[in-house]
């Protein structure tokens, strides 16, 4: 799905990255940090509307 869904991909790096850093305790490097504010950014919006859709 996510090859074929860019917000799918996102979605899943930052499920990820809660999942490792939450249950590995593992910290998130910067280039990592920044990969994941992208995917942040992309999601947002696009979610919030979603949220706020009657209906």
């Amino acid at each position: 799905v996510a090859a074929q869904v860019p917000a799918a991909r996102d979605a899943e790096l930052l499920a990820g990255a809660y999942v490792r850093q939450r249950y590995g305790r593992r910290e998130i490097d910067a280039a990592e940090r920044a990969r994941l504010d992208a995917a942040w950014r992309s999601l947002r919006w696009p979610l919030i509307r979603r949220l706020l859709r009657p209906g």
